[in-house]
């Protein structure tokens, strides 16, 4: 498990919040997604487009995503009914978890605790379950997605 401590958030904040700074957070969501190899059932890359893939519609409503936002990769958690799940796209995360469809930015998403518990895997308070086995391995790419994010920022 990874936790990142923050004592000057705003600051911290005002940083993270450069053009510069969110163009290093997509590029290395995007390399991570595009670089692992992802063999769980449940997590579908997105290669170029959210419409491309199957259900396309259905996840970019789902999750809440806008016009002009790249999206990388989904983890579905509800057997391909597009339910319940969360999106790596260029702006942040965008998740749909307890009823809540929740846009994270990378701010947001780096100070997010991420565990694994049996069968699933929390996001702070956000709890997915994918009994295929893909938990794990969408916790573990989170963990890295964070470190990497956090060695790369500009200060």
């Amino acid at each position: 498990m990874f936790k990142l401590i923050i004592g000057n958030a705003p600051r911290i904040k005002e940083y993270i919040n450069t053009a510069g700074n969110r163009e290093v957070c997509a590029q290395r969501a995007l390399n991570m997604c595009r670089t692992r190899k992802l063999s769980a059932a449940g997590m579908i890359p997105v290669q170029s487009n959210i419409m491309s893939i199957p259900y396309g519609a259905k996840y970019k409503e789902l999750l809440g995503i806008p016009e002009g936002v790249e999206t990388y990769m989904i983890f579905e958690t509800s057997l391909r009914k597009a339910k319940k799940g969360l999106a790596i796209c260029s702006d942040g995360i965008y998740l749909k978890a307890d009823s809540k469809r929740v846009h994270l930015s990378w701010y947001d998403f780096l100070l997010m605790q991420i565990s694994t518990t049996d069968g699933g895997f929390k996001l702070s308070e956000y709890w997915f379950v994918n009994w295929s086995g893909g938990s794990e391995l969408m916790a573990e790419m989170l963990s890295d997605i964070q470190r990497r994010i956090i060695d790369d920022i500009y200060f």
